[in-house]
């Protein structure tokens, strides 16, 4: 089963599909093109990020599949664990700007806080850790998945980092409408 999500090898969303039984994963640049991928066919199943435990609906998510005509054939509550990610050889102590999804970066607010970093919004998670970390520079990081670290070659520099431990997403598998 291939299922499309919306970001880049190494997303919570691509973990979610995988979780859900993909067998083969395709990345889009936005939800509004996930979905036009299936409503045309391209793709048989989408899945997308619908609510969070910590900052609620995902509105662009939403938005999306309110335009499209795509129904929910299966769901997956999935837990998210944020992380600091940056180049390697960085510290904590070094990072001065922090990229990441918005909804990530909500997620991490305090803790970002804590830091007196400048967040700002990437679209997202794991292609602001494949940016800081193909960037190499020190004094930026992103908030993001562990396994994207790995994948782009990045150092972990923080764990655990969302705000709230019991962080959980809801992401639904998508299908064409009939009619």
């Amino acid at each position: 089963m291939i299922v499309g999500f919306q970001g880049v090898a190494g997303a919570f969303s691509q973990e979610a599909a995988r979780a859900l039984g993909a067998s083969a994963t395709r990345g889009y640049p936005s939800f509004a093109a996930l979905c036009a991928a299936v409503e045309r066919g391209a793709l048989p199943y989408a899945v997308l990020p619908v609510e969070n435990s910590v900052v609620g609906v995902i509105a662009a998510a939403r938005e999306a599949l309110a335009r499209a005509r795509l129904a929910p054939v299966a769901e997956r509550l999935h837990r998210i664990e944020q992380a600091l990610i940056g180049a390697p050889g960085a510290a904590v102590s070094d990072v001065r700007r922090v990229l990441s999804h918005p909804v990530a970066l909500a997620q991490c607010s305090l803790f970002l806080g804590r830091l007196g970093v400048r967040a700002e919004p990437y679209y997202d998670t794991a292609a602001a850790v494949r940016r800081v970390a193909a960037a190499g520079e020190m004094t930026h990081a992103a908030i993001g998945p562990l396994p994207a670290a790995e994948l782009y070659g990045a150092a972990v520099l923080a764990r655990a980092v969302q705000d709230v431990a019991a962080n959980y997403t809801r992401f639904w598998l998508v299908a064409r409408t009939r009619g």
